[in-house]
């Protein structure tokens, strides 16, 4: 055995005490050193990839995974990993391509044909989405991950009765399912049921508190019930989380003005119309006629 060789498997075995340990910057930088000697090593680049990938490093994942495809060009796992990494960066054409490729090579591979379904989507070919999304229930009719894309895309088109179809088939074989319980209360605040809304809703944060667009039905249904104070309240935990969430400046700016916090509301618009001009339009006209109505009531 080689000097080198040596040295690698000392380095390997480093890296594996080091993720045991939890020290995963320790075993990334063994995984690095063994990259270093040997930059074809297959197992150090897919525990560096995995680790990067976990972390979201995406732009700093791909010119590995590409390495890992060049020496494993029909891995379809590879492949499609890649294809994920490209999809996550915005190079959907690339993706395509490789996912083209994996469903050559392996026509019932779930995850590319959902993958594909959401190209499609992005491209507003809902039709192309919704067929990807029945060949994956095709091959796993149980699927969680394909009943929860048919159920979004059942939502985005506004059918209602069919969300709440699926959600409770998804519910039935995974009780505790967050996003189902999401999208159940989604769908029936949009049915005009704000009781059975807030249930489902409010049982979708307590499995995920990070599901934020179970928040935001919260708090649409705190704004129809006049509960103004507690959805600006649910609206500013939103904004914590994710400061950038349009619907909760949009919906915090309404409840500043019924309020007639005015000054307030007018920052928030400011604010919204850096993230969604369209929604800044909608809350400058509420303020416009607030102001007038203050003018004549004065």
């Amino acid at each position: 055995m080689s000097n080198i060789s040596v040295e690698v498997k000392k380095l390997m075995i480093d890296a594996e005490k080091k993720l045991k340990a939890q020290d995963v910057d320790g075993a990334m930088a063994s995984y690095r050193a063994v990259l270093a000697l040997d930059a074809d090593n297959v197992a150090a680049l897919d525990h560096v990839v995995a680790l990067l990938f976990t972390a979201g490093r995406w732009e700093e994942t791909i010119p590995l995974m590409e390495q890992v495809v060049r020496l494993s060009p029909d891995d379809t796992e590879a492949i499609y990993v890649l294809a994920d990494l490209y999809f996550h960066i915005d190079r959907v054409d690339e993706a395509r391509t490789l996912l083209e490729k994996v469903l050559e090579l392996e026509p019932d591979m779930l995850e590319a044909h959902l993958r594909m379904a959401d190209i499609f989507f992005s491209e507003d070919d809902l039709e192309e989405s919704a067929a990807e999304i029945q060949m994956a229930l095709a091959i796993d009719p149980n699927s969680i991950e394909a009943l929860i894309a048919h159920a979004e895309l059942l939502l985005y088109t506004g059918r209602m009765p069919e969300v709440i179809m699926v959600g409770e088939e998804i519910l039935n074989l995974d009780p505790d399912n967050s996003r189902a319980n999401c999208l159940l209360g989604m769908a029936y605040l949009s049915m005009n049921k704000p009781d059975v809304a807030m249930e489902y809703a409010t049982t979708a944060v307590a499995l995920d508190p990070d599901e934020l667009d179970a928040m935001i039905t919260i708090i649409q249904v705190q704004l129809s019930l006049s509960k103004f104070e507690e959805a600006m309240a649910t609206c500013e935990v939103v904004l914590v989380r994710d400061p950038e969430n349009a619907m909760a400046h949009m919906s915090l700016g309404m409840a500043q003005a019924t309020l007639g916090e005015w000054d307030k509301a007018r920052a928030t618009e400011k604010t919204l119309r850096t993230l969604a001009p369209e929604l800044a339009d909608d809350l400058k006209e509420l303020l416009n006629y607030g102001a007038g109505m203050r003018e004549h009531m004065n």
